[in-house]
């Protein structure tokens, strides 16, 4: 199987992390313990490895090889508790994401997607 280089999991990663940065942060620079992108791209690790528990996911990744592989894989600096995850991804406004779906969406609805060879 040829797996195409736009749709492949580095090519989703670094444009997930490229707009999770752009998304502006609210909150007072003071009291940030956990940057909205790495909230953000720990949501996506916890998905990508279909983790069913933030708290279970959590706990897993605070471990040395595991929080070495969170931060390698996916560029995350703090793992973000539970309770502090679901308090900052409820406070960003859905349409932060939007622009998401076009980066992805489009290019598999043309039908540039995985295919075999």
């Amino acid at each position: 199987m040829h797996i195409k280089k736009h749709v492949s999991f580095v090519s989703l990663r670094d444009k997930l992390s490229a707009r999770f940065l752009e998304i502006p942060d609210w909150r007072n620079r003071e009291s940030v313990q956990y940057e909205i992108h790495d909230v953000l791209m720990s949501g996506f690790a916890m998905m990508y490895f279909q983790d069913p528990s933030i708290l279970e996911f959590q706990k897993r990744f605070q471990e040395g090889l595991q929080r070495n592989n969170l931060g390698t894989l996916f560029g995350v600096k703090e793992i973000p508790k539970d309770t502090q995850m679901r308090e900052i991804i409820d406070e960003i406004d859905s349409k932060e994401l939007e622009s998401l779906f076009m980066d992805f969406f489009r290019p598999l609805q043309r039908g540039r997607f995985a295919c075999l060879s």
